[in-house]
């Protein structure tokens, strides 16, 4: 499951990944998900967030100038 969650992410800590899925995408993930998943160890929980809210920063955090486009540095 790791692995599979894992090559969708763009970002995450541990065992919490961010993912911008498409519908087929997702789909996709779903559908291997339920191949591999092990439901005695594994958990997968996905939640769609409302793109109509906006971001609450804390610290230093910078707003998304474009939110088109992922970058890693």
């Amino acid at each position: 499951m790791l692995k599979l969650v894992k090559s969708y992410a763009c970002g995450g800590q541990k065992s919490v990944f961010e993912c911008w899925l498409n519908q087929s995408e997702r789909e996709h993930l779903l559908a291997e998900s339920k191949r591999i998943l092990v439901p005695a160890t594994d958990r997968l929980l996905l939640i769609g967030l409302d793109p109509r809210q906006r971001p609450i920063l804390l610290g230093r955090a910078q707003p998304v100038i474009n939110p088109w486009f992922y970058y890693q540095g």
